[in-house]
């Protein structure tokens, strides 16, 4: 008779380059001035998804680049709001500021992540000022 083994892993430490960035809603089309959302599916070494009630020791700080079509640099949007959603994804959200064809590089812990860079595209828009 053979002793049967149940065996359950545990997810380990996020490892950036396994993780998958893509678009809320598959949407890469904006107006200047509004809300973008990418959304990032977090992975460990192994390729065991990350869930917002794992308890793991390492989740870096996320960078976002906004790049010209031939990679230079164009701006690097600050993040407005980082957060879970029901999915287990990374929710992050920032606004787009300049109009014109780009790409969007994500990079956790120094690392680039998988799909990234993603197509952006930015139409001119309205930006509404207040003066205090």
């Amino acid at each position: 008779m053979l002793d049967s083994w149940y065996y359950c892993p545990n997810e380990g430490n996020m490892y950036p380059s396994l993780c998958v960035a893509s678009w809320k809603g598959v949407r890469h089309e904006f107006e200047a001035g509004s809300k973008a959302t990418i959304m990032v599916l977090l992975k460990d070494a192994f390729g065991n998804s990350i869930s917002q009630t794992s308890e793991v020791s390492y989740l870096p700080d996320f960078k976002l680049y906004v790049l010209h079509e031939n990679g230079s640099v164009a701006s690097a949007p600050d993040i407005s709001n980082i957060g879970w959603n029901e999915f287990d994804y990374v929710v992050i959200e920032f606004v787009v500021t300049i109009a014109g064809k780009f790409f969007l590089s994500l990079e956790g812990g120094n690392q680039t992540l998988n799909g990234s860079p993603l197509p952006l595209k930015v139409n001119p828009g309205c930006v509404l000022l207040f003066q205090w």
